[in-house]
């Protein structure tokens, strides 16, 4: 019978108690599509609760008297242990020597996470390093930076512009992130407004000086530059910049290996970090920078597939299953799980409202495609219909 080192167990538990962080959660996802046997066991897991929610350590044991102490604390305590949960209460065991313990004797489960629309919410961080958290509703002034005003009030984070001529020769910079289950509008100095979509990091500078306005992407935004034929507006998104004087665009870097850049209105320019030419885009076209080989493709799209976000719609015309998982994801904060590989490349087309219940677009997928869903908490399974 197959077991399991302490290190995979711990996952599970931080897993189902909410606390596992980003690293932990690929390296479970990771485990989770090695073998059929680990995805049985950890969705049997989940499905049984046979890990109690309660803190746990681990500690050194004898093997037998850790086996009758993680039966005596497994959930369902008074009724007959079924057999699924005496063999995952088995595999629970791991390496000899090595037990699950628990803190107390209590049989109280923490209560089960539910998954949820994201909301506006991120994280400031100063340039001193200070961090502050914000969410929609709260109105207030949150720092202020030499002769810049910051203020929070409706889900949008504005800086105040200063002339050009007053912004000190040192430039400060300030970081937005959103984390997964969060979004954030930003005004910068400039004016340009800035949409940041979930998962989704941005370093931009207090106050821009007198050369470019250069600001710093990980993940997913939709920037509507203030116009300034004088100043370049860049996003340095990895190795790729887009570079733009007054238009409406998106950028991400949520393909593997890629970034997109969609040009809504305007003219932008994408191009290497490294400083090789860069290619023209239209509206209504798609720029897509290649980072093992550093090659550019322009290419016609529908860029409301890559916009819609920010209005409130999730588009996709025949996407993959895998990635509109990956989408709904970092909106809802949950994980997600593939029986059989092959369903990551089912396809699917259809409008999916932002700020709906989860379960509503799971349905939704159902009726369309070959696939069900099991939602347990915050994970969610895939399978082939029965």
């Amino acid at each position: 019978m197959k077991r399991y080192n302490e290190h995979i167990i711990q996952r599970i538990k931080e897993y189902l108690t909410g606390v596992l962080d980003p690293k932990g959660r690929k390296a479970l996802e990771s485990w989770h599509k090695q073998d059929a046997r680990n995805r049985e066991f950890f969705e049997r897991v989940c499905r049984e609760n046979t890990i109690s929610q309660e803190d746990a350590i681990y500690a050194k044991t004898d093997e037998r008297k850790a086996f009758r102490r993680f039966q005596t604390r497994v959930r369902g305590k008074k009724r007959t242990l079924t057999r699924a949960i005496g063999y995952a209460a088995a595999l629970l065991l791991p390496l000899a020597g090595i037990a699950l313990w628990l803190k107390t004797e209590s049989l109280t489960t923490a209560p089960v996470p539910e998954i949820a629309p994201g909301s506006s919410k991120a994280v400031l961080t100063l340039a001193g390093g200070e961090q502050v958290y914000l969410k929609e509703g709260e109105k207030h002034e949150s720092a202020k930076l030499e002769k810049m005003a910051v203020e929070q009030r409706e889900g949008l984070l504005s800086y105040k512009a200063a002339k050009r001529k007053e912004v000190t020769k040192t430039t400060e910079y300030n970081t937005l992130a959103t984390g997964r289950g969060g979004e954030f509008r930003l005004e910068l100095s400039d004016g340009t407004i800035v949409y940041l979509n979930a998962s989704t990091t941005l370093k931009y500078p207090v106050a821009f000086g007198d050369g470019k306005r250069q600001v710093e992407l990980e993940g997913e935004a939709y920037f509507d530059v203030a116009r300034d034929s004088a100043h370049a507006f860049v996003v340095k998104a990895r190795n790729a910049e887009v570079e733009v004087y007054g238009t409406s665009f998106d950028v991400t870097t949520f393909y593997e290996g890629e970034v997109r850049a969609v040009l809504v209105t305007g003219s932008i320019g994408v191009r290497s970090a490294a400083g090789q030419a860069a290619k023209r885009v239209a509206p209504g076209q798609m720029a897509i920078y290649d980072e093992s080989d550093k090659s550019i493709a322009v290419k016609e799209t529908d860029v409301t597939l890559y916009t819609s976000w920010k209005d409130g719609l999730f588009k996709f015309e025949e996407e993959r299953l895998e990635d509109i998982m990956e989408t709904l994801s970092r909106w809802y904060d949950m994980d997600v799980f593939f029986h059989n590989d092959a369903l990551r490349n089912t396809l699917f087309t259809g409008d999916l409202r932002r700020y709906d219940n989860i379960d509503e677009h799971l349905r939704m997928l159902e009726m369309t495609t070959n696939v069900a869903f099991d939602v347990r908490g915050k994970a969610v399974f895939v399978r082939y219909k029965e």
